[in-house]
């Protein structure tokens, strides 16, 4: 079942990689997919956390994102804030468990590529990035 999901994950990831490695890519259905930079916060996720969020900072100013109505998600999981940095640049936050829902079961180190998407009208805006996921449980450091 993991190999399975595994394997479904990395196709997803690679036809994500395909449409935003050549900027401007139009869609069959005339949706232009543009690429953007983007950097995921933490860098390692601990599916244990009982923290508030998996921050996504981007490089797309966020007036651009305003010109259209944007659905933004993090590999399938939905943003709950959407806003811009002291840059100006949009950054959008998601629920640590909607992000451990996307993974599923963990049980040791894994690297994993998030893409974020942000699907509108005529023009979907698409970004990628490593990070490491973990679960540990119980007392830190032996405490």
């Amino acid at each position: 079942m993991k190999t399975s999901r595994s394997r479904r994950l990395a196709g997803l990831v690679l036809g994500l990689i395909v449409l935003i490695s050549v900027p401007g890519v139009a869609l069959a259905d005339d949706t232009v997919v543009s690429p953007i930079d983007i950097t995921v916060a933490p860098s390692t996720l601990n599916l244990s956390y009982q923290g508030p969020c998996v921050t996504v900072h981007t490089n797309l100013t966020y007036t651009s994102a305003l010109e259209t109505d944007f659905a933004w998600s993090l590999n399938g999981a939905p943003s709950y804030s959407v806003f811009p940095d002291d840059c100006g640049d949009l950054v959008a936050k998601f629920h640590v468990e909607d992000i451990a829902a996307v993974f599923g079961d963990i049980s040791g180190p894994t690297d994993v590529t998030l893409t974020l998407t942000g699907a509108g009208e005529a023009m979907t805006y698409a970004g990628s990035d490593d990070i490491r996921i973990i679960n540990v449980t119980g007392p830190k450091n032996g405490r």
